[in-house]
């Protein structure tokens, strides 16, 4: 009889214990972590339109030299892009430029904010010409 009250003494206790932590939610669940992922990724893309950024999807850049592109773009563009050379560069408005970066073997297409912030980049497919 003892055993019996002892182990449902234990179990109530480890039951309680469970209820409670699932109760206060310790660790918060993935669900909660990826919505705040979500928003945060929104407040970014808000913040991006806000500050007068162009749609890198419109083609409202202006072609530019090179020597004109601010040193903090160059800096972050060199350091990141080590292997690669510039190409052409575009400016929309004073806040984004797109940069046309090529190597040896592929073209990139890089976005970058005024400040050297990095947006995005994409990826030139190369074609090959054959001759016939």
């Amino acid at each position: 009889m003892r055993n019996i009250n002892r182990n449902i003494l234990i179990t109530t206790v480890v039951a309680a214990v469970v209820l409670v932590a699932f109760a206060v939610d310790i660790v918060p669940s993935s669900e909660s972590l990826s919505q705040k992922m979500e928003k945060k990724e929104l407040v970014q893309a808000v913040n991006f339109l806000e500050n007068d950024a162009l749609s890198m999807k419109i083609d409202n850049y202006v072609k530019i030299s090179i020597s004109e592109l601010p040193q903090t773009v160059k800096s972050a563009v060199i350091s990141k892009y080590v292997a690669y050379s510039i190409e052409q560069v575009f400016q929309a408005g004073n806040t984004v430029f797109r940069l046309v970066l090529k190597d040896k073997q592929k073209k990139l297409v890089v976005y970058y904010t005024a400040d050297g912030e990095y947006l995005s980049q994409e990826v030139l497919e190369n074609i090959q010409l054959v001759k016939l």
